[in-house]
């Protein structure tokens, strides 16, 4: 949900349904990847035969696509818009069909695209959701500096110990359970967000601790402020993997009310925090590995 201009400066929550074309599987399924000390994803792809980067998007159903690779307006075919979702406001974007989008060694073809500038995300222009791919799985390795995507299961590294979560769909993204405190939510697993943050209904109820001296000022789509809460877990628990004494910011973004969520204890867990494990995604059966 939810790409971010800063680490705590604005909170774009990217929550798109849709459906995609099939992609065309070549034999080297691997991405490479980067990720900024803003906690921001960096891959390279290709749109419309022009070289670009962009972010693999688990909290995003439907692509953004920068509009200087995009054919002018005049020109361009024009479908219905899409509405994004955000931490203090929403915004539609226009929709064209993109010729060719290649990452890794997949290509998609026609695929319907948010037509995407600075003004509105800064630096981070294309946006491919997760699920623009069918590979069974989705492995996300971090350290290594690489996406694969592959049909087997999920690969086992013994150099790491590897918990695994079942998760759910809802609206597309996918949610596991993670404690705070003790205490369970729902949590999604966001590549696309640069910050992890929780709703202030798990915060409250988890009992965690207040931080004043961190409360930041937040910026939304519609450039609305909002002060944000800053609280500090006294654990985290994700499967068997405990955290313990970290800071997160508080938020209630529409997203969660859009989805009916807005009263449960839920979180969304960012590359601040999933980029210290390795995260393998088996859709086939709908578990997620967290590997450290």
């Amino acid at each position: 949900m939810r790409i971010v201009r800063s680490i705590i400066a604005g909170l774009y929550l990217l929550a798109f349904i849709a459906s995609f074309p099939q992609a065309i599987a070549g034999e080297d399924q691997g991405i490479r990847v980067s990720i900024n000390d803003k906690h921001q994803m960096r891959v390279p792809l290709t749109i419309n035969g022009q070289a670009s980067f962009g972010i693999v998007d688990t909290g995003a159903t439907f692509p953004l696509i920068d509009s200087a690779l995009l054919p002018s307006a005049e020109v361009r075919e024009h479908l219905p818009n899409v509405l994004v979702q955000g931490l203090s406001g929403e915004i539609d974007f226009e929709v064209t069909s993109v010729s060719s989008i290649e990452i890794g060694a997949d290509r998609l073809e026609a695929v319907p695209a948010g037509i995407n500038d600075d003004s509105r995300f800064p630096g981070l222009l294309n946006v491919i959701p997760a699920d623009a791919f069918d590979e069974r799985v989705i492995d996300f390795d971090f350290k290594r500096g690489l996406i694969s995507l592959y049909e087997n299961k999920p690969i086992s590294d013994p150099r790491i110990f590897r918990s695994r979560l079942s998760y759910k769909q809802i609206a597309e993204l996918p949610f596991v359970r993670a404690k705070i405190n003790g205490f369970s939510g729902l949590a999604l697993i966001d590549t696309g967000s640069s910050a992890t943050f929780v709703n202030s209904v798990f915060a409250d109820k988890a009992k965690v601790k207040e931080r004043p001296d961190l409360a930041r000022e937040l910026f939304g789509v519609d450039d609305a402020a909002t002060v944000a809460r800053i609280v500090q877990l006294r654990t985290f628990g994700l499967g068997q993997h405990r955290i313990r004494q970290f800071n997160v910011m508080v938020a209630d973004p529409v997203l969660f009310e859009s989805l009916g969520l807005a009263d449960e204890p839920v979180m969304i867990i960012g590359l601040d925090v999933l980029r210290h494990f390795r995260v393998q995604i088996d859709r086939d059966f709908q578990h997620i590995w967290f590997g450290r």
